[in-house]
């Protein structure tokens, strides 16, 4: 079974850029513009793990996080934003890592498979 990914990020630009290179990856990828759109793709999809965005266009992403982890409680997520002050913030801790916005996905791709590697282990 492919792992399921949701980006969930305002810039549409962004959004396809992951997708076209985790599905490289061999992930299969939804995306979202916003924490509504993504709350509802987390109900009715199954998801492995969510990239999310801090500044989105319908709120914060931080808000949604907590609203995320409500719904999966063991749902993997990773924030992916390029302000770095918000690793000092302490609602950001729920997420399972951290990763600053870069032209180059290395980092985000390999923080992805490890988080989704230890998983698999732990079922």
């Amino acid at each position: 079974m492919t792992d399921r990914i949701l980006i969930v990020d305002s810039e549409e630009s962004l959004r396809r850029r992951y997708e076209v290179e985790l599905e490289e990856e061999g992930y299969d990828v939804v995306t979202a513009a916003g924490g509504h759109d993504a709350l509802s793709k987390i109900n009715d999809q199954l998801v492995d793990l969510v990239i999310v965005e801090l500044q989105l266009s319908d709120g914060s992403g931080l808000e949604y996080l907590q609203q995320i982890l409500d719904l999966k409680r063991d749902l993997k997520v990773v924030i992916n934003t390029d302000d770095p002050t918000y690793k000092m913030d302490f609602h950001s801790w729920a997420a399972d890592a951290f990763v600053l916005k870069s032209g180059d996905l290395a980092e985000l791709k390999e923080t992805i498979d490890a988080l989704l590697h230890r998983k698999k282990l732990n079922r």
